[in-house]
């Protein structure tokens, strides 16, 4: 919505919208398009499919693509209207993000350091950056940055924690702009151990499959693949800051979001963290939400979410651990971000309904008052009440 993979998603979670009644690639929107691709992209089984009928949370491990990554999908039938749905999934959204996000913020268009002045790291993390060097660092970093922590910064002087927290403001903000002109090509290569990570190429793979997307919304999956190049009228980008307490340290992340808003009845967003100084070397999250009227039913929405995580602890002999703690705390944070969903959709229902029923009464109310009021005026024929009435209009008259 935010758990270890789960967590870091869900503040990166913003939806786009389709043409009322068609898919972006102009075939026609329909539920069983929507089924068809669980089944034959994402593996869904019947039971899977039955299950999501009746309204459970349906959750699946979806095949890795290397040993070191982490990958889910999650989805759920909401038996509420495609409006009232995206209300409930930005109500989950929205509550997950401050419940995780112990800092938060976004970007202007043109990054800068000011832009996370809301930013402050921890005392204990910029202390380790004193003995950081390349194949050898606490910090996801590049080696320019990890060579200008060094160079600039003197680690025996009172303000060398300010210092180092400025330079990497400096820094972040410098690679976000060079990402935003030149897109993937421009990633960092973190270089803090002797796994070298190109985010450029980590990306190449996430991106290769977008479910949902590309069988929904093919110019925009063409997007995202090679942001900034070829973006279809109505993409959005969103970048923001967070930092998110995991495990025994604070994690800080940039994201960048693009979401898609041509029309109405559906809703898609492609999530990629650019930038996390631990644990994580890249995530990628999409969500897609597809509503349908109901045609004399009750209208129905489905909203699906797919999370893909690499990290490179999980490729050491204790990966093995490490991943099933991983893959439990995901799975469960998925649930609760679903059922939030279910939740939060129902209430928004419920408020609307509340809302119309407020409405509806004050009109009645009105109505009474009025049509009780002109009973009144006309059954009051008694001489006294035609007396009061005149002696009025003639004092007026006078006047």
């Amino acid at each position: 919505m935010k758990t270890l993979v789960t967590i870091f998603q869900v503040s990166m979670l913003v939806v786009l919208v389709l043409l009322a009644g068609a898919s972006a690639d102009g075939q026609e929107l329909t539920r069983d398009r929507v089924l068809r691709e669980l089944r034959n992209r994402v593996g869904f089984n019947d039971e899977d499919i039955e299950r999501l009928e009746k309204g459970e949370t349906v959750i699946k491990e979806l095949e890795r693509t290397v040993k070191r990554e982490v990958a889910m999908i999650g989805a759920v039938k909401l038996q509420y209207s495609f409006q009232l749905a995206k209300k409930g999934l930005d109500r989950t959204v929205d509550t997950q993000r401050r419940e995780s996000a112990r800092e938060y913020g976004e970007f202007s268009g043109s990054p800068t350091a000011e832009d996370m002045k809301g930013l402050v790291f921890d005392e204990g993390d910029l202390d380790d950056l004193r003995e950081c060097r390349v194949n050898d660092c606490k910090w996801n970093l590049s080696e320019e940055i990890i060579g200008k922590l060094q160079r600039e910064v003197n680690w025996d002087a009172d303000d060398a924690p300010e210092k180092a927290s400025g330079i990497l403001k400096r820094e972040l903000a410098a690679y976000l702009r060079a990402y935003i002109a030149n897109g993937d090509g421009s990633l960092m290569v973190y270089r803090d151990t002797d796994l070298h990570v190109p985010l450029s190429d980590e990306y190449a793979e996430l991106l290769r499959d977008l479910p949902f997307i590309d069988g929904f919304a093919g110019p925009f999956s063409d997007h995202a693949r090679s942001f900034p190049a070829g973006a279809p009228e109505g993409v959005r980008s969103v970048f923001n800051w967070s930092e998110v307490k995991v495990g025994l340290k604070p994690v800080v992340m940039i994201t960048h979001t693009l979401a898609y808003e041509p029309g109405s009845d559906a809703m898609f967003s492609v999530s990629k963290q650019v930038f996390a100084n631990h644990y994580f070397d890249s995530t990628l999250g999409i969500t897609a939400l597809f509503g349908f009227p109901g045609n004399g039913e009750r209208p129905a929405s489905y909203l699906v979410f797919i999370s893909r995580s690499r990290a490179s602890a999980l490729r050491g002999r204790l990966g093995g651990l490490i991943r099933g703690l991983i893959e439990d705390q995901a799975e469960g944070k998925m649930e609760e971000f679903l059922s939030d969903a279910k939740k939060y959709t129902a209430l928004a229902s419920a408020n609307l309904g509340a809302a119309e029923q407020r409405e509806a009464l004050r009109e009645a109310e009105n109505a009474s008052f009025f049509s009780s009021w002109t009973f009144i005026i006309l059954a009051a024929g008694s001489a006294a009440v035609l007396a009061a009435v005149l002696f009025l209009l003639l004092r007026k008259r006078a006047s």
